[in-house]
């Protein structure tokens, strides 16, 4: 008898298996019952929906349309004692050449107190119990249409019956196809699940309830109050008949939802099932609390189920994309700003977005905090603060410089979410530069007559981007000694091209002596627009150089003695004459050297 008490109790565990798995041969049934409290209030047509974290149990490509991150637990009460706990989260990230690109995990348990087994004649505590680990990839095909989804599931678990287990690992894969129809949203999904084996308990393995489902759901928008949601699904796992569910409900916004199913041809039993939901919002995210219920007849009566999920309620991220200039006049005083589309999560929101622009970065960055905490508000701590309806705006008329800017989307209830990164944009104009004034002083350290004292260099740039034509530079001599100033050299500058210099040499005289302050203006009328105008003047000093003179005592000759001498020199004439000629040719002077003797 005790015998038969022990099977009674492994059968009472065993009891959701049997259900799920009616006139069937396979192992670890608990993969087979639904998770969630939102997929079951909709009598289990969720492989069309999708739409929370609980996707990752029914169609793992459904995570990349989620939500940027959601987190939810939930606890299943069954009968006999049974139930069921989960935790589940999911993160997106851009990745892959896609915006949402999505990890998701879960662990569920399946267990039971633990109960007397008698067996033998001797008493022992006996327990069971199931456990599943979920590790899930989804991924939106940006890169091919945005309306379609892969995903895959990596499932680890054991099933553990007193002193024996069971080994789990298999694979899920999904595809979800999500589109508007008629300002309505219709999705599409498939999915195969529990593709792969489990060890044995004993001896004989049992193969995995592998199976298919399919489903479809439509949305019906009644914005911004009102939607309406249909789902149906179709599945078939191994062994068993096909099953069709079908659901309905009702959300009014985001605050309360009620939904209601039903199951045709359910092996479970559970062939009805109703559920609510009631939404909060809290510091740009949002709480959800999840109630369901479902009927197994008269014999075992209801099951109850909840969940609360914790999920972000700010748009998606985006990026900032381009700022480009436009030319007027001599300048780009007007800049086009865009950005990606910054997507809601919920199809009945609406976003707008704020965009900021200030010449300093910290400036935008304080504007940023100030809007996230209170969207309602214009910034005071930026030059501009302009709202856009669309992802790009025209600013006219503005100043030349550097600009810091970002955009902020804000959706109707003001949550609001900032572009990933800060960025910058010029408005180009010319940028007249006094680069250099020196002094090159002249080699004559002695000066010269008319008083030159070297040459004055000066270097002038233009840092804009467009050209600086027909401006005036002065050059102005300042005598430290009494204070006078004086023009020294005036001109004009026919052109500078963008990004180019001049070099300008002026020959400096002056009688003078002393320390000379030489300054430099460039365009002293602002007739140029500039991006700088406080890079226009530049100067240098200069010292004369000293004028030498050299003084040296006078020569003098004194005689001091003076003495008489008497010398004869013989002169003996020598003559070479040509024959026959009279006269001495000139080739024939000997030159002679007389010494005295």
């Amino acid at each position: 008898m005790k015998k038969y008490i022990t099977i009674a109790s492994i059968l009472v565990f065993l009891s959701v298996s049997v259900i799920f798995a009616q006139n069937t041969s396979t192992g670890v049934n608990f993969l087979k019952v639904p998770i969630g409290p939102r997929p079951v209030g909709l009598g289990s047509a969720f492989t069309g929906v999708a739409d929370n974290v609980y996707t990752i149990y029914w169609n793992p490509a459904g995570i990349g349309f989620l939500r940027r991150w959601e987190v939810s637990a939930m606890f299943n009460k069954y009968f006999a004692d049974m139930y069921y706990s989960a935790v589940s989260g999911v993160k997106q990230f851009n990745w892959l050449g896609s915006r949402k690109t999505a990890i998701g995990v879960g662990l569920l348990y399946h267990g039971m107190p633990e109960w007397d087994a008698t067996e033998a004649g001797s008493a022992q505590k006996g327990s069971a119990s199931n456990m599943l680990g979920v590790i899930s990839f989804g991924q939106r095909l940006d890169w091919l249409t945005p309306k379609l989804s892969l995903g895959m599931n990596a499932k680890i678990g054991y099933s553990k019956l007193l002193d024996r287990d069971s080994k789990i690992a298999a694979v899920d894969v999904g595809v979800m196809f999500r589109m508007k129809v008629f300002e309505n949203m219709l999705t599409l999904g498939v999915a195969a699940q529990n593709f792969g084996f489990q060890t044995a308990y004993i001896n004989e393995k049992d193969p995995l309830p592998m199976g298919a489902r399919a489903g479809f759901s439509y949305r019906f928008l009644l914005c911004p109050n009102h939607r309406f949601l249909f789902a149906a699904d179709v599945s078939k796992f191994k062994y068993s008949n096909m099953k069709f569910g079908f659901g309905a409900e009702y959300w009014f916004r985001n605050l309360i939802g009620i939904r209601g199913g039903y199951m045709m041809n359910s092996e479970d039993l559970g062939d009805i099932a109703f559920g609510a939901t009631i939404g909060l919002d809290a510091f740009n995210n949002g709480v959800q609390f999840d109630y369901a219920q479902r009927d197994f007849g008269e014999a075992l009566g209801f099951t109850r189920e909840g969940a609360v999920s914790i999920y972000t309620v700010t748009p998606e991220p985006f990026h900032l994309k381009h700022a480009y200039t436009t030319p007027q006049h001599c300048y780009f005083d007007s800049v086009k700003l865009s950005w990606e589309d910054a997507v809601d999560p919920d199809e009945c929101d609406q976003i707008h977005y704020r965009v900021l622009i200030d010449k300093r970065e910290e400036n935008v960055v304080d504007a940023v905090k100030e809007i996230v905490a209170n969207t309602k508000e214009k910034s005071k701590q930026v030059l501009l603060d302009l709202e856009a309806d669309q992802n790009f705006l025209k600013v006219s008329q503005l100043d030349p410089g550097k600009y810091t800017w970002t955009s902020i989307a804000v959706d109707r209830a003001g949550h609001a979410r900032r572009a990933n990164e800060l960025a910058s944009f010029v408005i180009s104009a010319a940028d007249i530069e006094i680069a250099k004034v020196s002094f090159i002083p002249s080699h004559n350290l002695a000066g010269d007559e008319d008083n030159y004292q070297g040459r004055i260099k000066i270097v002038i740039n233009n840092k804009g981007g467009c050209e600086c034509e027909s401006f005036r530079v002065v050059l102005s001599d300042s005598f430290v000694c009494d204070g006078s100033k004086k023009i020294a050299q005036e001109f004009v500058i026919s052109k500078i091209r963008p990004y180019r210099s001049v070099e300008k040499y002026f020959s400096w005289k002056t009688d003078r002596t002393g320390i000379h302050h030489f300054s430099v203006i460039a365009d002293p009328e602002n007739k140029i627009y500039e991006l700088n105008e406080g890079n226009n003047a530049g100067k240098c000093e200069a010292v004369t150089i000293p004028r030498g003179v050299i003084y040296a005592d006078r020569d003098t000759i004194r005689s001091s003695k003076i003495v008489y001498g008497y010398s004869e020199f013989p002169v003996v004439p020598i003559v070479f004459f040509e024959p026959g000629n009279a006269t001495v040719e000139p080739d024939f002077y000997v030159p002679s050297t007389i010494y005295p003797t």
